[in-house]
């Protein structure tokens, strides 16, 4: 099953299934509920097991070290972790950071030019990405997504393999079997 909902639609969508009886091979959401503490606290167990495309997920640190250096900064801080929207946001003013001090102006051409010129490398990036390099149409061509399951209550990255925390299980338990 694949859903792209809110988050109350997921809570409705996990008790009509659990109600049902029915229990699909997996259920892979498109960002959204799967990913925030909310979708947890309101559906428990029940919602152990379900996936979803995710850009960043803090358990990307296990294979990629520079995630949990900046995340103790952030910490330090903030007293949270980070979360996807922090990662990409953090990532976006590094790239721009990069690029204004490649430009030598704050000239809006300079800085235009400055950013189609990027090549950052993805070991220097706390994103699950090979690099940032744009195109001619201004998009990543090293952006990718991740794959994360909800396990024993926590969010874990089950793909790209190269950095999952832990295997995918599917099929999904039955609801008596959590």
């Amino acid at each position: 099953m694949i859903g792209a909902n809110y988050l109350v639609d997921a809570v409705l969508i996990v008790r009509t299934l659990k109600e049902m009886r029915w229990t699909p091979q997996a259920f892979m959401a498109h960002a959204g509920f799967t990913t925030v503490p909310d979708f947890l606290q309101a559906t428990g167990r029940d919602g152990w097991y379900f996936m979803a495309r995710a850009p960043w997920a803090l358990g990307i640190a296990a294979r990629k070290p520079l995630v949990a250096r900046v995340n103790d900064l952030y910490r330090r801080k903030y007293n949270a972790d980070m979360d996807e929207v922090v990662a990409r946001a953090f990532t976006g003013m590094l790239t721009l950071a990069d690029a204004l001090n490649r430009a030598g102006s704050t000239a809006p051409a300079a800085i235009q030019a400055a950013l189609r010129e990027t090549k950052i490398p993805g070991a220097q990036l706390i994103m699950p990405w090979q690099g940032i390099e744009f195109d001619q149409y201004g998009q990543n061509k090293h952006a990718a997504g991740i794959m994360t399951q909800i396990l024993d209550g926590q969010y874990k990255v089950v793909w790209p393999f190269e950095i999952a925390e832990a295997p995918i299980v599917w099929p999904m338990p039955a609801w008596d079997r959590r």
